[in-house]
């Protein structure tokens, strides 16, 4: 039986019991009906007063012989044609008995179930003894019933008068109700088979009793090699202890959580997996089945992973002290880098929200630069250039810019700063040096020229 069916238990436990009471009072009423026919039902004559037996105990005329018992009861003579119905058989099936005495009674039998029905004729007929079957018959509205029909020999074959009793049952809803739940577990077994989360049944101890064919094959094993083993075999050393605290969690509270664990597979290989935990009903009604499904994100956590691995690099190329970046809209800084802030002697706080003017030592310097820059990157373009920012300490700082268009609909743009101070100041060493070499060269040649005079 599928796990599936856990929640419908009760239902095919009730069915099953209505089965056995229903066997239980057709015993009974047949066995009244026995022995209404050993006591050989009288018949009046014409005077009234005066009654008449026929052999073993059957009626002559057989109208009107069955008795009023609220099971179905219907007899046939050894052709198969109808000699009697009882009240209750003509209401369940819809026929007036006047209507149907004397039809052969295959006539409302489906089709489909003529063979069964003289199987149950012959064997009746011929070896004398009661034997049940099911099959279909065909209601006066022309609905499809499904009977349970006892026949009972009323007499000896050989007799002139053998007939054969039958006693139907409808269990029309019956049937009905277990092609429902046949469709509704073939329902239940596809959508669990076919879909491609993973999904178990575990017993509060944590066996499992059923994995579906993506749960064995996330592990690589069959779905045989997994039922009976403990949930805990697959799950990863270290996150086991959370993993039992967690389901501990569910089976006591009853309430339904999710969480998210590795897995090893069968080949040693780690599987991230996102789980929906809670209970289910046993056959008893009481929360003991531990229902899961689960879902492969393995690869959304590998991404997840590089990118933490691709932010922490960022982060340490974004936050050095000889580079920093900003993002500006409106000559505002948005966001600024701490290398930034560091090159300028702000902090990030300090330079977050400010104007990109305290950078300069004068308007003039301010506007030009806005005017050579802007312009160029709104334009798709790259802009290149060389700054001596001011420092929050009054001095001076080379810096060296690049800006792009970030987003280009709200006129932002990302500016990349390197402090270049060292190399301008040894160009301006070097400058001074040269200048005091050459005044020293024109020092030296005018002393020459004038010894020369002398």
């Amino acid at each position: 039986m599928f796990p599936g069916l856990a929640p419908y238990s009760g239902m095919l436990i009730a069915i099953l019991c209505a089965l056995i009471v229903l066997g239980l009072v057709a015993a009974l009423r047949l066995e009244s009906v026995r022995a209404w026919i050993a006591r050989g039902p009288s018949k009046q004559t014409a005077a009234g007063s005066q009654t008449e037996r026929s052999p073993h105990g059957v009626l002559a005329s057989g109208a009107g012989s069955l008795p009023h018992v609220p099971a179905c009861l219907l007899s046939v003579d050894a052709s198969g044609r109808v000699v009697d119905a009882n009240p209750a058989w003509t209401e369940a099936f819809g026929y007036p008995l006047i209507t149907l005495r004397g039809h052969k009674l295959q006539d409302i039998v489906d089709p489909g179930s003529h063979e069964v029905w003289h199987w149950l004729l012959g064997v009746v007929r011929e070896r004398s003894f009661a034997s049940s079957i099911e099959f279909r018959m065909v209601h006066h509205s022309q609905q499809l019933l499904d009977v349970a029909v006892t026949a009972e020999p009323l007499a000896p074959a050989a007799a002139p008068e053998s007939r054969v009793l039958l006693s139907c049952f409808d269990l029309t809803h019956l049937r009905r109700t277990e092609r429902a739940l046949a469709q509704r577990e073939e329902r239940f077994r596809t959508l669990v088979e076919d879909q491609t989360d993973l999904v178990s049944l575990a017993s509060t101890d944590g066996i499992l009793t059923f994995v579906n064919h993506a749960y064995a094959r996330h592990f690589g094993m069959s779905i045989g090699a997994m039922v009976g083993r403990s949930l805990f075999d697959f799950i990863s050393s270290e996150d086991e202890p959370v993993v039992r605290r967690h389901l501990r969690a569910v089976i006591e509270t009853g309430k339904p959580a999710g969480g998210q664990n590795r897995l090893i597979a069968a080949n040693g290989k780690q599987i991230w997996v996102n789980w929906h935990n809670r209970m289910l009903p046993d056959a008893e009604g009481r929360l003991r089945i531990l229902h899961s499904v689960g879902r492969d994100i393995t690869e959304r956590m590998q991404t997840e992973h590089a990118m933490q691995i691709l932010s922490h690099e960022q982060a340490a190329i974004i936050n050095t002290e000889m580079i920093g970046f900003a993002k500006i809209r409106d000559r505002q800084f948005l966001w600024v880098s701490t290398g930034l802030a560091g090159l300028l002697g702000y902090t990030v706080e300090q330079l977050t929200g400010a104007s990109t003017r305290l950078l300069f030592f004068d308007q003039y310097s301010y506007e030009q630069l806005g005017s050579q820059s802007y312009p160029l990157i709104r334009s798709g373009k790259t802009f290149r250039g060389e700054l001596d920012a001011r420092h929050a300490s009054g001095n001076h700082v080379w810096l060296e810019a690049s800006a792009v268009i970030f987003d280009a609909s709200r006129d932002e743009s990302l500016w990349v700063y390197s402090s270049i101070t060292a190399r301008k100041q040894a160009e301006l060493a070097l400058r001074e040096n040269l200048a005091l070499a050459e005044q020293q060269r024109a020092e030296l040649e005018a002393l020459r020229s004038g010894r020369e005079r002398a």
